[in-house]
């Protein structure tokens, strides 16, 4: 009777510790895809590999060319801050370039009859995350707020709308069009934002003229 007690006992131990390493493998396991869902989600915010899709094209805003004055599609930028790296300016550059015909460059010294943009630390003061300025015909200044300025995943976006108002588009309502803006509703968090077909229109227009 005491081997089988004994028995009985050890057999018990055994099983207990298997409930046991199996219980501790599920928490791990679980564990593991709480964490994997956490990296997801914060790589997903900041940027860092995983991105959100391109919106789809549309037609529907009321883009135009008017912020400023002169319509020049030649554009050369000079980078003058580490808060935007030659890499996701050149992603900006190409999505005009792409789609409507521009010639912006990442260069060191402007070509002639390019228009200058300089892209330069704005200071924390600013109330906007990036704003561009036109000082004078040949030059466009696109200043950023270094304590507001996206995560890496929407710095080549922000800069590209930025571009958008150096090439003389200002703001509309439109939240999938890459010059969605203030005062209007834009949120980025559902696709991002694309140079629409008014837009590539309103370009090749100016380059005809």
């Amino acid at each position: 009777m005491s081997k089988i007690n004994g028995f009985q006992r050890g057999w018990a131990a055994i099983k207990g510790r298997d409930i046991g390493e199996r219980a501790e493998r599920s928490f791990l396991l679980s564990f593991g895809f709480i964490l994997a869902a956490a990296a997801i989600f914060f790589l997903s915010v900041m940027g860092c590999g995983v991105s959100l899709p391109d919106c789809e094209s549309s037609v529907d805003d009321d883009a135009h060319l008017r912020m400023f004055e002169t319509f020049n599609p030649v554009l050369d930028v000079t980078i003058e801050t580490d808060l935007l790296s030659e890499d996701q300016a050149w992603v900006a550059a190409d999505k005009w370039n792409d789609r409507t015909g521009t010639s912006i460059a990442i260069a060191m010294e402007p070509r002639e009859g390019a228009l200058s943009v300089t892209v330069i630390d704005g200071g924390c003061e600013m109330e906007a995350v990036a704003q561009a300025e036109q000082p004078s015909e040949s030059e466009c200044v696109v200043l950023l707020n270094p304590c507001r300025f996206p995560g890496e995943f929407l710095k080549s976006v922000t800069f590209a709308h930025e571009l958008g108002h150096c090439l003389t588009f200002g703001h509309n309502a439109n939240p999938k069009s890459l010059m969605c803006g203030a005062p209007f509703d834009c949120s980025w968090d559902q696709c991002v934002p694309t140079i629409t077909d008014n837009m590539v229109k309103a370009v090749q227009k100016a380059l005809l003229n």
